[in-house]
C-alpha cells in the first residue's frame, strides 16, 4: 500500500497547497500521509508506530525544505509583531499623556508665577504703609514731647 497521497491537494507527493510560500514545489519534499485505508492491515502498536514515523518524516521533510521555519518565522512575526504594535501604540499615549502633563505644568508654573508677583506687590504695598505709619508714630511722639517740655518749661 503506497502511504503517499496522490489526489488533486497533492502532485507525484508534493502538497501543492503550501504554493503561497517562496518555496517552490520543486523542492519541497513529498509529504506522506497515513490514511485509515493505508493502516487498515495494520495493529495498534504498528499503525501508532506508522503515524510516528510519517510525522518524523513530515517534520525531516518540512525542515529540510525550510516549510517549518518558514512557518515558524511567519507565527513569530506575527506575534512580534502584535506585540511592537501595541509598544507602539502605547509610546503614543504615553507621548500624548507627556504632553497634557507638559501643558498643565506650564500652566501651573504660570499660575504660581503670577501669584508670587502678586504677594510681592501686596508686600511691597504693605511695607509703604508700615513706614507710614511709622514715621507717623515718630513725628507725632516728637511733636508730643515738644508739646510736653513746652508746658513743662512756662510752668516754670
Amino acid at each position: 500500500m503506497p502511504l503517499v497521497k496522490n489526489d488533486a491537494k497533492f502532485r507525484n507527493g508534493i502538497d501543492v497547497r503550501a504554493t503561497s510560500s517562496p518555496i517552490t514545489e520543486a523542492t519541497t519534499a513529498p509529504i506522506i500521509m497515513a490514511d485509515k485505508e493505508s493502516t487498515s492491515g495494520l495493529s495498534i502498536d504498528e499503525t501508532s508506530a506508522l503515524k510516528a514515523v510519517t510525522e518524523s518524516i513530515n517534520q525531516m521533510a518540512g525542515s529540510l525544505t525550510g516549510r517549518n521555519l518558514e512557518q515558524k518565522i511567519q507565527e513569530y512575526t506575527s506575534v512580534y509583531g502584535e506585540i511592537l504594535l501595541g509598544m507602539h501604540n502605547r509610546l503614543n499615549d504615553l507621548e500624548r499623556e507627556s504632553k497634557s502633563l507638559r501643558k498643565e505644568v506650564s500652566q501651573q508654573h504660570r499660575r504660581i508665577s503670577s501669584l508670587e508677583n502678586k504677594l510681592s506687590e501686596e508686600r511691597r504695598g504693605r511695607s509703604r504703609t508700615d513706614r507710614l505709619i511709622g514715621l507717623t508714630a515718630l513725628i507725632l511722639s516728637a511733636a508730643s514731647l515738644v508739646l510736653w517740655l513746652l508746658s513743662n518749661l512756662t510752668k516754670n
